[in-house]
């Protein structure tokens, strides 16, 4: 109804409804890597500051602005359905809530802790969407017609109309990102912590490929060559990060072997990818 009421045809809006899903598509693939890398707090950050982009361009009636908004809520939205529920179980390892963390919890109070807290959640998010659908229409009933601002020639930037309901959004991703800075710890994946297990795994096989090379005959047919000791930790440097995956990579093999042999995480993605599209 907004990009209508700018007056674009539904070709243009099933472009900007492409670019949204597609951005949220590519990011959504490695997302997970990038919470575990750089911390699911600072990603929960991040989506609030996306989606306040994506609020701040539904203002402006020019195309490529909206377009960028679409975009930035496509990676809000990826973000949203990803790196919260990481932080939360994450959350739950580091107050000895499950059986990795605290060896006299068991499996049974384990799913325990865990079911209550997205129990919550989901309920939570039902009343919330009841909520704020209703608030959206009282917002858009009381703030007007859409109207352009007198600035910048003044038919640039508008105000109210259906603009109102994204402008409410405002005010709970704020509260949100308060909450999050204040309240909430930062949490990563493990494979952060396990760094220094995986280099000395990659150093192990460095010396087993010098070892090979040496007895092929490597070293006697390079004879001539004479490295300085300098020179020795700087090629088996370059090695190990040859050696070494992209955490994005990792994290896209990953994630695509997690629902392919889980059935029922597989039938979940397909019945929310034709509920989106």
């Amino acid at each position: 109804a907004l990009y209508s009421s700018y007056g674009y045809t539904q070709k243009d809006i099933a472009h900007l409804f492409v670019a949204g899903y597609g951005s949220g598509m590519v990011l959504g693939s490695i997302v997970g890597g990038l919470a575990d890398q750089y911390g699911r707090k600072k990603l929960c950050l991040c989506y609030c500051l996306c989606y306040m982009f994506s609020v701040s361009m539904k203002h402006c009636k020019n195309f490529y602005m909206l377009l960028l908004g679409r975009v930035g809520g496509g990676i809000a939205t990826s973000l949203l359905f990803s790196v919260f529920e990481s932080w939360l179980i994450g959350a739950h390892i580091e107050k000895g809530l499950t059986s990795s963390s605290n060896k006299t919890c068991n499996k049974d109070e384990e799913e325990k802790w865990l079911a209550k807290s997205f129990s919550y959640s989901t309920y939570g998010s039902s009343l919330v969407a009841i909520a704020s659908g209703v608030l959206a229409n009282v917002v858009v009933e009381n703030s007007g017609k859409m109207r352009p601002v007198p600035i910048l020639g003044g038919n640039i930037i508008y105000v109210g109309g259906y603009i109102a309901a994204f402008d409410s959004c405002l005010v709970p991703l704020v509260l949100c990102a308060v909450l999050i800075v204040c309240l909430w710890g930062e949490n990563y994946g493990g494979g952060v912590a396990s760094n220094t297990h995986r280099d000395e795994e990659i150093a192990e096989h460095v010396d087993l490929v010098s070892v090979q090379r040496r007895d092929s005959g490597f070293v006697k047919k390079h004879s001539s060559v004479c490295l300085s000791d300098d020179e020795n930790v700087e090629v088996e440097e370059k090695s190990s990060e040859s050696l070494q995956p992209s955490s994005a990579k990792v994290g896209l093999l990953s994630g695509i072997r997690t629902v392919w042999n889980s059935p029922p995480i597989l039938s979940i993605c397909v019945i929310a990818s034709a509920f989106e599209g």
